[in-house]
């Protein structure tokens, strides 16, 4: 088994959106607007993009599987 953590951006952008969407359609919320899901994805990006909080995806093999969010 290999892990491995990649930097989000925006070559990735489309494996974060998946794993969050996931995140918050499998978790507590499922009656929240998939609008409002979008609207969080995003925003959280573009705070990674700003360096305002640092985050990774974690890669296992060939296959995304998890998310880091980290407070700068």
């Amino acid at each position: 088994m290999n892990i491995q953590f990649k930097a989000i951006e925006r070559s990735n952008y489309r494996h974060f959106h998946k794993l969050m969407n996931d995140y918050y359609r499998d978790g507590e919320d499922k009656d929240t607007s998939q609008d409002i899901i979008n609207d969080f994805i995003n925003r959280l990006f573009i705070m990674i993009e700003q360096k305002s909080i640092d985050g990774c995806l974690v890669r296992r093999d060939r296959r995304f599987i998890g998310v880091c969010i980290m407070d700068v």
